[in-house]
């Protein structure tokens, strides 16, 4: 048996919309879900091919739901060229005055994620809501960030890979500059890099959102980069931001190599974002090192095998299983991961990683904004516990929680608490489920 593939559409901001589900072919309980965001698939593109294959494998290794989500391709027009995928926040400006344009007006997005937010909640027996992460790569891995954040009490964790956070005013710049020197509409009315001096953005601050403090529990926030890639730096840029407003950033710099470098993906993707976030439960220190034997004893013997195919070879369930110490699907450490890909250079904000939580934390002196979440009612009871545990107390309803989270928003930034009251009340909007796609 095979991880099977179910493909949803539906109607949403008057596009069709669809998102794919993959699932383990055994999940005799709640089991995590990762979204993953590819932009440009089409639904017959993530039911077929080599991201379906990946993926497949993915969900089978670790026993996860994974959760393709894409959006509708833009075709721009000159001056403008190329195509545009994600509705940035605000046409793209962001700044401190607005550091979470999370609203549905604010993107046709929101309203799409909430959808299918809505969607998982409603099968608790199938996805642990307590577990849901989100992963993506170049331009879908900065629009993790801006999905992530906007839903907080939802994502138990997030990995930007190859790229994270633009600053106007300093490299490296986002595609076409939007969110730096150009809104997304001057983009598209002037092409670039005409939109920077015929329609400048003079309250552009970021892209493609300020990671704000929660009182609900710090994100934990995976970042990871070849260190010879010129975006790069951009993730040096949001582990500075995140790491100000309290949350648990975990940033990793690999090594270039013959193998892999530059703006690229590492061998074994997805074991690096199951380690990092602690997507399952760690691997003990007795497999780590039975691991280790494993790496060695295949290099030894197939001296042609890089160490990225050692590691998958010793990291498949099977061989797992018959390791000293390990469980079949454990989630691999730090000293693990690194026989696959050699890193460069590792800054832990709170010192964790995989596994490790920190509870929620009073609120840093350099935090220069709150997260108010819009969606704290609409997630199962899973999801709130996971909340409660980061620092709610226990017993009080959702509604009660609601109140609290409110007057705390308030009294740290009246302003931004009372902008989005609007974007609360229309998260209790009922949503029609979406529906399964028909061969």
């Amino acid at each position: 048996m095979t991880a099977a593939i179910v493909t949803f559409n539906f109607s949403h901001a008057d596009e069709t919309r669809h998102f794919s589900v993959l699932s383990p072919d055994v999940a005799e309980e709640p089991r995590p879900v990762v979204f993953v965001l590819a932009c440009r698939h089409t639904p017959e593109e993530q039911e077929s091919g080599s991201w379906l294959e990946r993926q497949r494998a993915n969900a089978e290794k670790y026993r996860v739901h994974i959760i393709g989500l894409s959006t509708v391709i833009r075709q721009l027009s000159p001056p403008a060229s190329g195509t545009e995928c994600w509705d940035w926040a605000r046409d793209g400006v962001i700044n401190e005055e607005h550091p979470q344009p999370c609203e549905p007006t604010d993107s046709k997005d929101i309203g799409y994620m909430r959808i299918i937010l809505d969607y998982v909640a409603d099968h608790p027996s199938t996805y642990d809501t307590s577990q849901l992460y989100a992963y993506g790569f170049s331009k879908d891995a900065t629009f993790t960030a801006y999905l992530a954040y906007c839903f907080p009490s939802a994502f138990a964790g997030l990995f930007q890979m190859g790229s994270g956070l633009m600053v106007k005013g300093l490299a490296p710049y986002s595609s076409h500059s939007i969110g730096q020197e150009c809104t997304q509409s001057g983009y598209w009315d002037h092409g670039y890099p005409d939109c920077a001096t015929l329609a400048p953005c003079a309250d552009c601050q970021y892209l493609p959102i300020i990671p704000c403090w929660s009182p609900l529990r710090p994100m934990v926030h995976c970042m990871a980069a070849f260190d010879d890639d010129s975006l790069s730096v951009s993730q040096d840029h949001m582990y500075a931001l995140a790491r100000a407003e309290g949350h648990d950033v975990r940033l990793l710099h690999f090594e270039p190599s013959a193998e892999a470098s530059g703006h690229s993906l590492p061998p074994n993707d997805f074991d690096w974002i199951v380690g990092c976030l602690g997507v399952a439960p760690d691997c003990s220190t007795q497999c780590a090192d039975s691991f280790s034997v494993c790496i060695e004893d295949l290099l030894t013997s197939t001296p042609s095998f890089a160490g990225s195919a050692a590691f998958a070879a010793c990291s498949s369930p099977d061989t797992m299983g018959e390791l000293a110490g390990c469980e079949a699907r454990c989630a691999p450490t730090l000293d693990m991961l690194e026989r696959s890909t050699s890193l460069h250079s590792l800054n832990l904000s709170l010192g964790s990683f995989g596994r490790e939580r920190n509870l929620v934390q009073e609120r840093p002196t350099d935090s220069i904004c709150v997260a108010f979440d819009d969606e704290l009612t609409v997630h199962s009871s899973s999801s709130m516990a996971a909340s409660t545990a980061a620092g709610v107390a226990l017993g009080v309803t959702a509604a009660a929680a609601l109140v609290l989270l409110l007057l705390a928003a308030i009294a740290r930034r009246g302003r931004y608490a009372l902008c989005c009251w609007a974007g609360f009340r229309s998260a209790l909007k009922v949503h029609e489920p979406p529906r399964a796609a028909t061969a």
